[in-house]
């Protein structure tokens, strides 16, 4: 039954991803596609230009090729970022503690760069040890639920910070939205509890506190100047 809700769950994120990752995939290709259409012209202009303006067109040339690599990169990073993400059965293993942030964020990146202030203190320097897919989910889950919980905000707020202490790797992520009342702070961890009707499951944060727990971490709703939701998560550092 575990199982079967983490992957409903790995699904319906996954469909929230979907169209976000194209758009991010489509804007660097026809980014490319154009470039390489360049490319031919100035081949062609090479042809039959003369010596002295052999150089300049060889310049552009390579400045061209150079920006179309850079979106080349951009494309293989996000591919990267959803295997990582699908790898959920995978054997653990030893990272930096601020992969699966940076790929969680990678991952939404759409749904924060046109309207979320994104405030990053990623000080971490220890490395954790567990499943990199499960620990990608945890986090992407905590962004998309504040990305939701904004939606009414005129001006949104994202605060996300790392830090070690004591031999363990601490998370705090928090947002500016309503916040959470007192009234549902102590089921916000129940199976199936949802405050987004039929749109939610009600499997994300209770599987998000499962996955912490078997990688020897743990989640909290804390208190924040934002105002907002804040969780603290925390991770045993490896060596």
């Amino acid at each position: 039954m575990k199982n079967d809700n983490s992957k409903q769950e790995q699904l319906a994120m996954l469909g929230l991803l979907t169209s976000g990752v194209a758009h991010e995939l489509k804007t660097p290709l026809a980014f490319v596609h154009s470039n390489l259409g360049s490319l031919e012209g100035y081949l062609a202009d090479l042809q039959q230009c003369q010596e002295a303006e052999k150089t300049q067109l060889i310049l552009e040339a390579q400045e061209i090729l150079k920006e179309s690599l850079e979106g080349l990169h951009r494309m293989n990073d996000i591919i990267g970022s959803v295997s990582s993400y699908n790898k959920q059965q995978a054997p653990p293993e030893s990272m930096p503690a601020n992969a699966p942030l940076n790929i969680a964020i990678q991952l939404t990146w759409h749904q924060l760069k046109y309207s979320v202030e994104v405030r990053q203190f990623l000080d971490a320097q220890q490395y954790i040890s567990g499943v990199q897919g499960k620990l990608i989910q945890v986090f992407v889950n905590l962004i998309i639920n504040a990305v939701q919980a904004m939606a009414e905000q005129q001006q949104k707020k994202l605060y996300l910070e790392s830090y070690d202490k004591d031999g363990r790797v601490y998370y705090l992520i928090a947002d500016n939205g309503p916040g959470i009342s007192k009234q549902v702070q102590a089921k916000i961890f129940d199976l199936f509890f949802t405050t987004k009707g039929s749109e939610g499951t009600g499997l994300g944060l209770a599987l998000s506190q499962e996955i912490l727990s078997a990688h020897g971490g743990d989640i909290q709703l804390v208190d924040h100047e934002l105002c907002g939701a804040a969780f603290r998560l925390s991770l045993p550092a490896v060596n």
